[in-house]
Formats: C-alpha cells, structure tokens, sequence
C-alpha cells in the first residue's frame, strides 16, 4: 500500500490524473480516518477536477469536507464544491439546476467561510448565476407573449418582476405586461373588456412609474391612448 500509495502521489505531481486517479480510488478506502486517507481523498477529488468531471470531483469534495472538516484542505474543497456545479452550469436556455445548486453552495460557503481568499470571486460568480437565472426565467416568460399567450404572459412576467426586483430586464418586463394586458382586454368579450382596460391602465402607470424616461415610454404613451380610447368606447356600449 505504501508503494501504491508514493506511486499515486507521483503521479499526481506529474499531472498524470488518471494513473493517480486508478490508486487512489483504492487507497482512499484502505487509509480512510487516517492522515493519508485525508490526502488519498483530497487528491483523488482532484483528480477528478483535474480531468473536468466535475460531477464525481464536486461528489468527492464534499465528501472530503464532511469526513475531514476541521483539515486545512476542508475550505478550498468547500468553494470547489459549488465552484464545480458552477463549471458544469449550462447555458441560459438549458434546464437550471446545477446552476441553482451551485448558488446554494456557494452561499453556503459565504456564511461558512466569510473571511475567505475565495470570497470576492465567490461574490462575482453568484452574482453571474443570478444573471443567469434572470435571463432563463424572462426569456421563459416572454416566450408566452411570443406565442401570444397574453393571459400566461402577464402572469410569468409579473413573477420575473416579483422575483427578481432589480433585474436588468424589470423595464421590458413591466412594459411587456402593459402590452400584453391591453391585446388580452382588446380581445376580450364585451362582458371582461372594461374590467381589464382598466388592469392594462394601472399596468401602464406601474411602467410610467418605474421608468417614466424609459425606452418603452413613446410606445407606452399610445397604447395608454388606444386603452383611454376603447374605455369609451365600452362605456358608450353599455
């Protein structure tokens, strides 16, 4: 084992990561509790990391912080925990869930280890997977205005809104819900129309409101005109 285990470390230094990786699977299990079971496992993580499998090098991670929590390796494996699900996160459009889990280990890591040397890159990288997330939920909720799915529309977007209150895309959303309100009152039975004129009204203000120089504001004015129009026009109906 000793010779298995010096060979393995060679390896390691060398960069050859998967000869060391072969060792240490095995040496892992033999020296387990013991100080080269705590280097084994830690090595062995990064050999997985090493070699970009960075679903079995965040598995081994943190099993290397629950088994050997108080080592001076237990810090780094903890950032590289979600720093791996952060490589492995997939573009916007794709599902989002290691880029959620990524997010939750790193806040973790944050409360954990506040005064770390990983914390500033740490901080810019949340604020990345947040942007991320932003974009997948605007981009899901916009897709129901594209489809012309107003009712879904204003809805989702409402939720992007709610959900993300200072994100970069809270103008076009709100703008997007004025737009998608009017069109689903405009097509509307008589019965729902003034009802939901007046919705699509206070969905402009809430737009007015929020960015009353916005890019969106000339567009927004004519269709408060159009909604101001047809709310007459109801009215005269009745």
């Amino acid at each position: 084992m000793e010779t298995k285990y010096q060979a393995a470390v060679s390896y390691y230094q060398s960069k050859d990561y998967f000869r060391a990786l072969q060792l240490f699977e095995e040496l892992v299990t033999i020296y387990r509790g013991s100080e080269k079971g705590e280097l084994s496992l830690y090595y062995f993580a990064k050999c997985h990391y090493n070699t970009k499998d960075y679903i079995s090098a965040a598995y081994y991670f943190e099993n290397f912080t629950k088994t050997y929590g108080t080592s001076i390796y237990a810090e780094e494996c903890a950032y590289l925990v979600a720093y791996c699900n952060y490589l492995d996160s997939p573009i916007n459009s794709l599902d989002q869930s290691n880029t959620m889990e990524s997010l939750k280990q790193f806040q973790l890591f944050a409360n954990r280890y506040p005064k770390s040397q990983y914390i500033a890159e740490c901080n810019t990288i949340m604020d990345e997977l947040r942007l991320k997330l932003e974009t997948k939920a605007f981009k899901n909720a916009r897709l129901y205005y594209q489809i012309e799915d107003y009712k879904a529309a204003i809805i989702s977007l409402n939720n992007v809104v709610k959900d993300y209150p200072y994100s970069a895309y809270k103008e076009e959303c709100l703008f997007l819900i004025l737009k998608s309100s009017y069109i689903y009152a405009h097509k509307s039975i008589e019965t729902k129309q003034s009802e939901r004129f007046k919705v699509a009204i206070d969905n402009y203000h809430a737009y007015k409101e929020n960015f009353e120089h916005g890019k969106f504001m000339d567009e927004a004015n004519k269709i408060a005109n159009k909604i101001t129009d047809e709310i007459k026009i109801v009215s005269l109906k009745k």
